[in-house]
């Protein structure tokens, strides 16, 4: 820990700044435990000197609690997890972190850990011991208070640029509430990542960029916007395909905030745009011939003419049994009538209909016959 959180603190803070070089700053921020110190700090609300000293000193005295306890990720929600935790006796078992409305992280010592594990096997919940021996966000972090709080007491936040949204208090919080005291309360309460990104999402947050070596939120902030009935585009910026196949991330990433509509200063992609200047195109003498190819069999239909067949679509050659069709509640209301967990999924009887409709024309024939019809997926439509 006292290794690891630095070096998480530097990766999140040089991405950062390498992100705003690029034209891409961000409207408000959220950190998930040891991430708020970055979070504070690009958000205005800590000096880069102040940061530092937090990332040290929290990270410092949380080494005194390796060997006592371990960590475990539930995929249950806060209220499930902690009578889980009360039915089976497991005191010292706490949560930890609610990372989204289905799963939460779980502290303690290590035998109790050990416990629930093999509880959550035999109940077949979805569980997973995770790699460290600390027991963050446990009461099994008393002991380092005291010394926390002498070696941060002339911690004196800013208001700040941007909002910092609290992942302690689920809200956004005055920068100046950032003292010794809140980074205390930083390390020893649960991190309420859920309730922080809900508060996100009411303030307008319509993308989220994930700010770590790696995308571990990314799944958990899904959840919270399906949760929420909110859309949102959830991306990540380094993670293991980027280095593989040679991508920029941080251009990378600017460009897919600019496609979603993100606000990106533009300026260090295309440069300033020159003030009260025109530039007039030259004349060009269009030479009009007809280019058209004698039609062939293999010809594709771009037309966009009426399909032949409402669901099945358009057949895309004479020599191909392939037709394609837009399938679109809007334009096919009765397609949203078939909901399974407030998903439009498309019913067997259509898939079936368009098999039907298929053979007719693949054949010619007025009447076909459908024999070993299997569904292998759903067909989901956003």
């Amino acid at each position: 820990t006292s290794t690891a959180q630095p070096l998480l603190f530097a990766v999140q803070v040089a991405l950062t700044r390498a992100l705003a070089a690029e034209g891409l700053l961000p409207a408000m921020v959220i950190g998930h435990s040891v991430g708020e110190v970055a979070a504070a700090l690009a958000a205005g609300a800590v000096s880069p000197d102040q940061a530092l000293r937090i990332i040290h000193w929290r990270s410092r005295c949380q080494e005194q609690l390796r060997g006592l306890g371990t960590m475990a990720v539930l995929m249950l929600g806060r209220d499930e997890a902690e009578a889980a935790l009360a039915e089976a006796g497991l005191d010292g078992v706490v949560v930890a972190a609610v990372n989204s409305p289905v799963c939460v992280t779980v502290s303690g010592p290590s035998g109790q850990i050990e416990a629930l594990l093999k509880l959550a096997k035999q109940r077949r919940v979805a569980a997973q011991r995770v790699g460290v021996d600390y027991p963050f966000h446990s009461p099994l972090a008393a002991p380092i208070e005291a010394p926390l709080r002498a070696a941060l007491a002339d911690t004196v936040a800013a208001e700040g640029r941007i909002p910092f949204i609290s992942a302690v208090t689920g809200a956004v919080l005055p920068g100046a509430d950032l003292d010794a005291g809140y980074w205390w309360r930083n390390i020893r309460q649960p991190v309420d990542f859920a309730a922080a990104a809900r508060t996100a999402l009411e303030l307008g947050a319509g993308i989220f960029v994930e700010i770590g070596p790696r995308p571990v939120l990314t799944g958990h902030l899904r959840d919270i916007a399906k949760a929420a009935e909110r859309e949102a585009a959830i991306l990540p910026t380094l993670d293991n395909k980027t280095a593989e196949d040679g991508q920029d991330p941080v251009e990378r990433t600017v460009l897919q905030v600019l496609l979603r509509g993100g606000a990106v200063d533009r300026r260090p992609l295309f440069g300033d745009r020159p003030a009260g200047r025109r530039l007039a195109l030259p004349h060009y003498p269009w030479q009009r011939r007809d280019l058209r190819q004698a039609p062939t069999p293999e010809r594709i239909d771009l037309s966009l003419a009426k399909p032949a067949h409402p669901l099945l679509g358009a057949r895309h050659s004479e020599g191909s049994p392939e037709w394609h069709g837009l399938l679109d509640p809007e334009l096919l209301p009765y397609l949203a009538d078939h909901k399974v967990a407030g998903e439009v999924v498309v019913p067997g009887a259509a898939l079936l209909e368009m098999a039907a409709a298929a053979g007719r024309q693949w054949s010619g024939a007025e009447a076909v016959e459908v024999e070993d019809f299997d569904i292998l997926q759903a067909l989901v439509i956003a």
